[in-house]
């Protein structure tokens, strides 16, 4: 064998332990953040964060951002909104697209940072541009309620439906308000009705709440405060928050249920 091709294979195998080892410790990385995850979902928030953290000594970029929310909402640490906010930040520097989303949030509501609607929106349509479906519906929202871009109803349920058909839940939800109040589409109550229904089977709360009121009021359905007070019960019973002022009302004025002055004030 010559000299230089032993050299060139002498190389190739120092190369190669390198990859082997740099490999290994990329996917030690997605398995310590995979299994934070799955902490996370159980509610063992202190072994999401240990494991967040070693996946992000490993290199792990969504780790970051993961920890993030851990500081932002303080499950299993100190809630520190300033270090999720930091968090959000070097995990977007390194290509992580939820975490330009998570910091646009930081920015609309002055969570950790210096609050500025005009960069919340920037974010969200950074976000949105690499293929983020939940900074669609809060772009959606910027542009809705005019804070950081001008005010376009219009523009505002362009982004809820697009949002809506890539599978974002909340933007259905805001897309039946668009329809019922008639802001940026033409008004149509049945629609917001069948909307609200829709995000409702898909899990959202705030829409059973909607419906509710849709069944209270005969907004785009039957009447009916019967099946209002059922999903306001239903509704509180999942943590929706409207729901809880909803269902007092029903048993304030005997709406659906027999009156009850107490069970309203509790």
């Amino acid at each position: 064998m010559s000299r230089y091709l032993k050299k060139g294979l002498d190389t190739f195998l120092v190369m190669s332990r390198y990859l082997k080892k740099g490999l290994g410790a990329y996917q030690k990385g997605l398995d310590a953040n995979q299994k934070g995850l799955d902490a996370y979902q159980k509610g063992d928030y202190v072994k999401a964060v240990q494991l967040y953290q070693k996946a992000m000594d490993k290199g792990n970029v969504g780790a970051i951002r993961n920890l993030g929310v851990c500081y932002y909402y303080g499950r299993g640490v100190e809630q520190s909104e300033a270090r999720a906010a930091e968090l959000y930040q070097e995990a977007m520097d390194k290509g992580n697209v939820g975490a330009i989303r998570n910091l646009g949030v930081c920015y609309y509501y002055g969570r950790g940072v210096e609050q500025s609607e005009a960069r919340a929106a920037e974010l969200y349509q950074e976000a949105m541009d690499k293929g983020n479906v939940g900074a669609i519906r809060n772009l959606g929202v910027c542009y809705y309620y005019g804070r950081g871009v001008e005010q376009s109803e219009a523009r505002a349920a362009e982004l809820y439906h697009e949002a809506m058909d890539k599978g974002d839940v909340g933007a259905i939800r805001n897309l039946g308000l668009c329809y019922e109040l008639g802001r940026g589409v033409e008004q149509s109550e049945a629609r917001a009705a069948e909307l609200y229904h829709e995000a409702m089977d898909k899990g959202s709360v705030d829409a059973m709440n909607n419906l509710g009121l849709c069944y209270e009021h005969g907004i785009g359905v039957k009447k009916s405060e019967a099946r209002a007070a059922e999903l306001y019960q239903e509704a509180m019973g999942k943590g929706g928050v409207g729901a809880i002022f909803s269902l007092a009302r029903c048993y304030a004025y005997g709406r659906g249920v027999e009156k009850s002055e107490a069970r309203a004030a509790e």
